[in-house]
Formats: structure tokens, sequence, C-alpha cells
């Protein structure tokens, strides 16, 4: 005699199953290979179509990039050029009206803070937002020499 029990079918006997016909095995035995469930409810085998899988979790969103605080000259420079603004900040830099402590900071500086404020009056006389200041710092720091 075939016997069930949830998601399991046998010739024999199964810990906690119950008695099925061999008609009702044969069908079991079909609906499992055809991806359902076998399973007991109120005393009686029934089949069913397997639970939908848990979906998968939304990935978590790649965090925002850290605005760098220090970056190297070879980056300051290397990201202004890639930009398409290192001819401008250095005829900034050279301007006759430029306060000459910048010119002196763009000329011999080895690192650019973010949050110099030599750096912040060069971005606003260039007409930068904080936001492009941010997005070069942060391209300056991917740059490897």
């Amino acid at each position: 005699m075939p016997y069930a029990t949830n998601d399991q079918i046998s010739q024999a006997p199964i810990d906690g199953g119950i008695e099925i016909t061999d008609d009702q095995y044969t069908a079991a035995l079909q609906a499992v290979l055809a991806g359902k469930r076998v399973v007991i409810e109120n005393g009686q085998m029934v089949l069913k179509a397997p639970e939908p899988p848990e979906p998968e979790p939304e990935p978590e969103p790649d965090p925002e990039p850290q605005v760098p605080l220090v970056v190297s000259r070879f980056q300051a420079l290397a990201a202004l050029m890639q930009a398409g603004l290192l001819d401008d900040v250095t005829a900034w830099a050279n301007d006759s009206n430029t306060d000459p402590l910048h010119t002196l900071a763009f000329e011999t500086a080895t690192e650019f803070w973010r949050d110099s404020p030599t750096l912040a009056a060069g971005a606003a006389a260039m007409g930068w937002t904080e936001q492009q200041l941010d997005d070069l710092f942060t391209a300056a720091a991917q740059i490897r020499a």
C-alpha cells in the first residue's frame, strides 16, 4: 500500500504519512514530476502548485560616492585636463587680477583640499557650483599616476 505525507510519497510506510490508493500514488508521482507538491490537508492528500519562490531581495543601492577631502596635485590637474578646464584655470591663476595667494596656491600646492578657502574662491571665480567641484574631486580621486 502506498503512503503520502507533505512533499513525500512512498511505496513503504512513512512516519506521519497517510495511506493512499495506487491510483492516488500514480497521480501524485505524475504531479511531483510536473513540479507540484503533495500536501496532506484534513487527512486527505492534495496536489498543489508549488509555492512561489521568495522574491530576490532588492539590491542595496550603491552608496553615494564620498567626495574626497584631498587629492594630489597630479590628480587635480589631470581631472581638470580631462574635463577640459585646465587651460581656463591656468589662465585664471595667471591673470593679473587674481589674488596672488590664489596664484601661488595653484602653482605650488602639492595637494588640493576640498574645504580650502583658496580653492572655494577659485571655484567661485570660475563660476562652478558646489556639485561641479564635488564631481571634479570625485573624478580626481579615481586617477592614478
